[in-house]
């Protein structure tokens, strides 16, 4: 993979590092905005590297298994807070994670 593709990946982990949720934004609110950053993500990846990013399926399994992951990091809060800033930052950067991973493994 080219050092300049490898770069603006490694700026899309950092910046899913600083994704929040507004501060009162209701459970509502948070999933709309978790969704956009999803896309977000999705359009910064296709934007990077477009020929490697894989299907629309695998991206599809590798959200599933990035909610499963956030998930079970957040067990041990009380339902009513999980929903936080904390995990938006763990399930976008396990998402941009795993999506680098498949494209890199499609390189080799």
């Amino acid at each position: 993979m080219e050092k300049s593709i490898r770069r603006e990946i490694d700026n899309i982990l950092k910046e899913t590092t600083q994704f929040d949720f507004p501060f009162f934004a209701n459970e509502e609110k948070k999933r709309i905005i978790l969704l956009k950053k999803k896309s977000y993500i999705e359009e910064k990846f296709r934007a990077v590297a477009p020929e490697s990013l894989p299907s629309e399926e695998k991206m599809r399994k590798i959200w599933e298994q990035s909610v499963e992951f956030a998930d079970e990091q957040f067990k041990s809060l009380p339902i009513n807070k999980r929903f936080n800033g904390f995990y938006l930052q763990e399930l976008m950067h396990c998402y941009a994670e795993k999506l680098k991973d498949s494209i890199i493994d499609k390189e080799d």
